[in-house]
């Protein structure tokens, strides 16, 4: 009785992880333009989804990276690393942006609140939300 070979596929790690960073970094930034205009196209939903699979696909990158970098590991321990990696840097990211988040009107406050008047003779933004800018600026 003869014995099948097994057909072995190969793939080049390289090229097919710096497509799916590629990939990654365009659904990050789509995501993020996204959730950043959910009140002008109402798709906030749609803006997180993007978000997630852009991070999957970046830490997915990453651990067919780390692979190439440490080809002695097991696969599976190369992409939770991989994954890891990812997850430090959005939490790094999400403090840094909440940090960042009190510092949000630089500057002389009557100058924000004459740019924040036109926004609103414009039709930009609401009464009710102009009234919720103009007291985080009066603090």
């Amino acid at each position: 009785m003869e014995k099948k070979k097994k057909k072995t596929v190969k793939v080049n790690l390289k090229k097919v992880s710096i497509i799916l960073f590629v990939i990654g970094i365009i659904y990050v930034i789509a995501g993020i333009t996204i959730t950043e205009l959910w009140e002008y196209i109402q798709a906030y939903e749609w803006g997180i989804v993007m978000l997630v699979e852009g991070i999957v696909f970046i830490g997915t990158a990453c651990g067919l990276i780390i692979k190439q970098l440490l080809p002695e590991k097991k696969f599976i321990i190369c992409m939770v690393i991989g994954y890891l990696t990812v997850i430090i840097g959005v939490i790094a990211a999400a403090i840094i942006k909440s940090i960042n988040k009190n510092k949000e009107y630089s500057g002389d406050k009557y100058q924000n609140l004459e740019r924040l008047q036109k926004l609103k003779e414009q039709g930009v933004i609401t009464e009710e939300e102009f009234n919720a800018e103009k007291k985080k600026i009066l603090g």
